[in-house]
């Protein structure tokens, strides 16, 4: 379960790395970032969520069973949507809510289809993935309020910026 954990933080901190990457080059090139404090909000439940089921799973002394390995493909799925989402989006994809002065509505097969795929896709599932993977029962009892309404908060910034295009 260590080595899991380290391998799914692993990739989380490669995406991570990717989207300051996209966000400093749209900074510099005057895009502008909205609903700081919901992003940072998010960031934090995220990186509790994922600790406090890790700790939780280790606390219980948690054994891989078939709902941990249904967690861990629902990891994988929501992994591969999150990999669509940023090739998809390229360059304006970050983890952080921000527009560029050209910015023009993404028509690709996946956001053409689907709402929100990256929220919807690859959020939710990958929350649900982890909670399966590492039996936190009380993690996703704690997290899951605080964490949807974020979660709506951050959709709602996002659809008045898309609004506005």
């Amino acid at each position: 379960m260590y080595v899991l954990f380290f391998v799914i933080a692993l990739f989380r901190m490669g995406v991570l790395f990717i989207s300051k990457r996209h966000e400093k080059k749209l900074l510099e090139t005057g895009a502008m970032e909205y609903g700081k404090k919901v992003s940072k909000q998010l960031v934090i439940l995220h990186t509790l969520f994922y600790f406090c089921s890790f700790f939780e799973g280790i606390i219980t002394s948690v054994k891989i069973d078939i709902i941990s390995y249904i967690g861990l493909f629902l990891l994988i799925v929501s992994f591969i949507v999150l990999i669509v989402v940023v090739k998809s989006l390229g360059e304006y994809w970050t983890v952080k809510l921000i527009f560029a002065g050209n910015h023009v509505l993404n028509t690709s097969w996946v956001f053409k289809y689907i709402k929100h795929p990256n929220y919807f896709l690859n959020i939710v599932p990958e929350l649900i993935g982890i909670t399966l993977l590492f039996h936190a029962w009380l993690t996703i009892m704690v997290f899951i309020v605080p964490y949807s309404i974020c979660l709506y908060l951050r959709i709602k910034e996002e659809n008045e910026l898309l609004a506005s295009l």
